[in-house]
């Protein structure tokens, strides 16, 4: 007998998300155990005995520090790239009269919902300072719901409206009562720049970087959580969509999760098959520091030569659909291209009421590779 089982990957930031007991009111709750030397640093009885208002006269004065030497500054928009500025929350839900086309008499009433970035102050930030250059990458930005309800009417009718909230993570709400950014980016710049931001960030919050919480939205036992993979899930409300808070499974879970959960039972399968789409490069996390990104992105969309050269950026984005198959018993596994190299194919699925049963069928998006390189944004037929 053969299975299939469905693969989700992605990148893990560094987990650096230690409390360190020397900020002020403004610190926030960690997912992550200690390292040896702030555990050490935080039972010093020197520092234990240090009075509170020396503490946050500590912070304050690195506050003050960064606002002086560091300059927040948008990072712009490529003309291609309107439709993903960020959009403000509306706070009670809009009705949608002005519909294209018609919704099926057999569509499913319910709400479809949809978990993305949506910077908080406008745009994703770089910031200028004596040590030089640091940015956000384009997967930050904090979450945003967005929820699009349908209701059927006994008339037959429909009523259909929407709403969206941010995520409320403990970082979204601590900038958010400050008014203005307050993380250094620490992800992509300068290394002094990156290095200063990632002690910075560590020493006035306890943290090196923001919880995102906007990759997925996922269901469990009922339940929904929104999630990414630098922080523990958020309980969220679809039915508003408000956040309810953080999910440690009853304060068992104390690190990092996965932004593509899945439940699986598996039978006793002699092979199983693993199907996924692989390129030569990855979009994730963008060009190295200081190049071009349009002409980077642009350059690795394109579909115009004949023979992809892996050690070119040229195509190096073009995605197939593989499988592999695994022997249980012998331990071989054989792979194979699905696709050829006419079609990038990306965000290989299938039924998921098949996932770890034998079936036979997967489904791909088809990348408009031409598209793509122009725009320098993937771009789905």
């Amino acid at each position: 007998m053969t299975s299939t089982l469905q693969v989700n990957c992605f990148i893990e930031r560094p987990s650096c998300s230690q409390k360190f007991d020397v900020h002020s009111r403004d610190s926030l709750p960690s997912s992550l155990s200690f390292k040896p030397i702030f555990r050490r640093l935080q039972q010093n009885p020197i520092l234990a005995n240090i009075p509170n208002f020396i503490k946050e006269a500590s912070v304050r004065l690195l506050d003050t520090f960064v606002d002086l030497a560091f300059e927040f500054v948008d990072q712009p928009l490529l003309p291609s790239q309107g439709n993903f500025a960020p959009v403000e929350e509306l706070g009670d839900a809009v009705c949608e009269t002005s519909i294209e086309g018609r919704i099926p008499d057999d569509f499913p009433e319910g709400v479809y919902i949809r978990n993305g970035p949506n910077p908080l102050f406008g745009a994703l930030k770089s910031t200028k300072s004596m040590f030089g250059k640091s940015s956000h990458t384009w997967i930050e930005g904090e979450g945003m719901l967005h929820a699009l309800y349908f209701c059927k009417e006994r008339d037959g009718s429909w009523i259909t409206s929407y709403n969206n909230r941010y995520v409320q993570t403990d970082t979204f709400k601590l900038e958010k009562k400050r008014n203005k950014p307050a993380f250094l980016p620490a992800i992509e710049g300068d290394s002094q720049a990156v290095l200063s931001a990632f002690l910075l960030n560590m020493l006035r919050f306890g943290l090196v970087d923001k919880y995102l919480s906007n990759t997925n939205v996922f269901e469990y036992s009922s339940k929904f959580y929104s999630i990414s993979e630098n922080h523990i899930p958020q309980d969220i409300d679809i039915r508003t969509p408000e956040t309810l808070g953080n999910w440690d499974i009853n304060k068992a879970w104390r690190r990092p999760f996965t932004s593509h959960p899945k439940s699986v039972c598996f039978k006793a399968f002699t092979v199983v098959v693993v199907l996924a789409c692989r390129s030569h490069g990855s979009i994730i996390p963008g060009p190295d520091f200081g190049l071009n990104k349009f002409e980077w992105y642009s350059k690795g969309f394109k579909h115009s030569v004949k023979e992809i050269d892996e050690k070119s950026q040229q195509r190096s984005f073009f995605s197939r659909a593989y499988e592999w198959r695994l022997n249980m018993c012998t331990g071989e596994v054989e792979e194979r291209n699905l696709t050829g190299t006419e079609y990038s194919m990306d965000f290989p699925m299938m039924n998921e009421k098949f996932v770890g049963l034998e079936n036979k069928f997967g489904y791909t998006q088809v990348v408009d590779s031409n598209a793509s390189s122009i725009s320098g944004l993937l771009l789905y037929n």
